[in-house]
């Protein structure tokens, strides 16, 4: 009899897979999610593991399918064990970060009643313990949180102790429904083959002319067509299709329906274009790493060095062309997946059709139905966050991580705690992919393992421009000027822009051009001070100052996102002069606005663009001179390209 070790979504964290049996007739392979009991409860159970012999000798059978095929790939059982290992991390939550999104599905407790309303009545019970009991006997049975946003979550708990201690309710477990859930679409079926299909609608052309079309339609256009298809073009009820329901001539199935992934509008398809020495090197390089075989030494990983506009997205193009032209598929990370709409027109523009995005900011049904596309493999490329990195890819050849030093790769809110550049070397063991790091700047680490041989260096040293012949050609790096702003000071100019800023953006905007300002600060003013005292109001939970929002009136604490109204007077000495100091985004456009009357602003953070849809319509703005001055925060350098 076969066993299995599965993962288990149990109600404590634990490391550990649990051993089960498999029932008789029950097809269970690794990656299937089960149901299993879990002490008194019913529980998740994800299968990682089918073996002859129990690790558990008492092992109880298994309750049955969650889900009819398997949904992790071979290699993930032994990612999610790695997790596991390397972060000391829960096995659940390692094995749930590559299932569906909103597969988790909350363990329910229910309280349901003993006794009747009259016996219940001559109890003599506490207050909270009486008011439950009338709950639980008003509806039948009440779910363990509905008593706790009532009661409140201790008193519930002590009410449901003292009724349980006493016999007057029993409790019973199951599983909420998981949020992520297929939608199906009604299909009609054609149970003939097309000629007897149209043999028939001849015959039926006279008493039945709308089944004798519905006919003609499935043999010519099926044999499956959506039934609110059919029902709109030949203006067929339920009613009138039940005659060929019954005589076994056409048949109603229900069909999962997932949408395509969003996108935005792909640039103009073009052909690759002529790489430059540097870059045909690099490419070549990971290209002949994709036809060899996985060495034993582990993954071949690349570390490409390559200055800011050096063509760094052309080797990533030219190496996936290679991944696809060979059956493999491949992972393209980005730090934010919603602030690159050029990064996804280029890649959708050399790869039509085959290019899908995976990550948080889309819709849980958005991602459910992306997912499970990646998982039958109908997409050759996916581009995403983070997270992408546990795209259901059969077939992985190639991991691109772009601007591999940045912070946002690193897991830091809940566990596990991992790094999409860590797991990806270990993915990229596991299913013998290559994996490409780039950065401009690369993270001090990943430098130092490609100078020491763990990775082989890749460098781009020239920056790239356009040429009048359509292809590029070497161009230095711009010119920087510092500013020492105290001398500004100390000769009299008090604004928050230097006075060489100011004549080279009236300069710019004179000629019709267009200015970008990068200030890494959100908000009017950094801080609110009292001139009296010096207090600084500041939030109570991460004891860091309120930045003050000069156009909502209030104090945000960026941190945890506390909100309060700006005070009339200081806390601390009761003084009324209280002082704006530094500078934001929000600042910094009314100061544009105000040097520079008529001119088009936008500005470009966390508080402007909220969704991906505002970043993308932002960036459209921008790149069709809708605006003449962008402020923005850090998503200018992740969003400009």
């Amino acid at each position: 009899m076969p066993y299995v070790e599965a993962a288990v979504n149990a109600p404590f964290p634990t490391r550990q897979s649990f051993t089960y049996r498999v029932p008789e007739g029950l097809d269970v392979r690794p990656g299937h999610l089960l149901y299993v009991p879990f002490g008194q409860r019913v529980a998740q159970g994800v299968a990682l593991e089918v073996t002859d012999a129990p690790s558990y000798p008492e092992a109880r059978d298994i309750l049955g399918l969650a889900s009819p095929d398997p949904l992790l790939l071979p290699h993930q059982p032994a990612l999610a064990r790695w997790l596991c290992d390397y972060y000391l991390a829960p096995l659940f939550d390692c094995v749930a970060l590559m299932l569906p999104p909103g597969s988790e599905q909350r363990p329910l407790t229910y309280i349901r009643p003993r006794i009747g309303t009259e016996e219940a009545a001559a109890l003599r019970l506490p207050p909270a313990a009486r008011r439950a009991l009338e709950m639980i006997l008003a509806r039948g049975q009440a779910e363990m949180r509905e008593l706790e946003r009532s009661l409140g979550s201790s008193r519930a708990q002590s009410a449901v102790a003292t009724l349980l201690r006493r016999g007057l309710v029993e409790r019973s477990y199951a599983l909420a429904p998981p949020r992520g859930r297929h939608r199906t679409v009604v299909r009609l079926r054609l149970l003939l083959s097309p000629p007897e299909a149209e043999a028939l609608a001849e015959t039926w052309a006279g008493r039945r002319p709308r089944l004798a079309s519905l006919l003609r339609l499935l043999a010519r256009e099926g044999p499956v067509v959506a039934w609110p298809e059919v029902r709109a073009r030949l203006r067929l009820t339920r009613a009138a299709l039940a005659p060929a329901l019954v005589e076994g001539v056409v048949a109603l199935e229900e069909a999962p329906a997932l949408a395509e992934p969003p996108l935005p509008d792909a640039a103009q398809s073009r052909p690759p274009p002529t790489l430059t020495p540097s870059q045909a090197e690099a490419a070549g390089a990971i290209i002949a790493a994709l036809r060899r075989p996985l060495a034993d030494g582990g993954p071949a990983v690349f570390l490409l060095h390559g200055l800011t506009g050096s063509g760094k997205t052309e080797v990533y193009l030219a190496a996936i062309d290679e991944a696809l032209s060979r059956g493999k598929r491949a992972i393209v990370l980005v730090p934010e997946i919603s602030l690159t709409p050029q990064t996804l027109q280029r890649f959708s523009a050399r790869f039509p059709g085959r290019v899908a995005v995976l990550h948080s900011g889309l819709s849980l049904r958005e991602q459910f139905d992306t997912w499970h596309l990646l998982r039958q493999g109908r997409y050759g490329v996916v581009v995403g966050a983070r997270s992408a990195i546990f795209a259901p890819l059969p077939d992985l050849g190639l991991v691109v991580i772009d601007e591999e030093h940045e912070w946002t790769y690193k897991e830091e809110e809940r566990a596990p705690r991992y790094h999409a550049r860590r797991v990806a070397e270990e993915l990229c063991r596991l299913t013998g992919a290559v994996l490409v790091l780039g950065s401009a700047t690369p993270d001090v680490e990943s430098y130092h393992a490609a100078r020491s041989g763990r990775y082989r260096l890749l460098e781009l040293p020239h920056r790239l421009r356009p040429d009048s012949r359509g292809g590029v050609v070497p161009s230095p790096l711009p010119e920087v000027l510092v500013v020492d702003m105290r001398r500004e000071l100390r000769e009299g100019h008090r604004g928050i822009f230097s006075r060489a800023l100011l004549g080279e953006m009236a300069s710019a905007l004179d000629a019709g051009e267009q200015v970008v300002l990068f200030l890494n600060r959100r908000g009017t003013a950094s801080f609110l001070q009292c001139q009296e005292c010096g207090h600084v109001p500041a939030c109570p939970g991460c004891e860091v100052a309120y930045t003050y929002h000069g156009d909502q009136a209030r104090l945000v604490c960026h941190h945890c996102n506390r909100q309060r109204r700006v005070p009339s007077s200081c806390p601390a000495c009761d003084s009324t002069v209280l002082r704006p100091m530094g500078a934001g985004t929000q600042r910094v456009e009314e100061e544009v606005r105000r040097l520079f009357p008529g001119v088009r602003t936008l500005r470009w953070d966390r508080d402007a663009a909220r969704d991906r849809r505002a970043h993308e319509r932002i960036m459209t703005m921008f790149a069709s001179h809708q605006a003449d001055v962008l402020v923005g925060t850090q998503m200018l350098a992740k969003g400009l390209d």
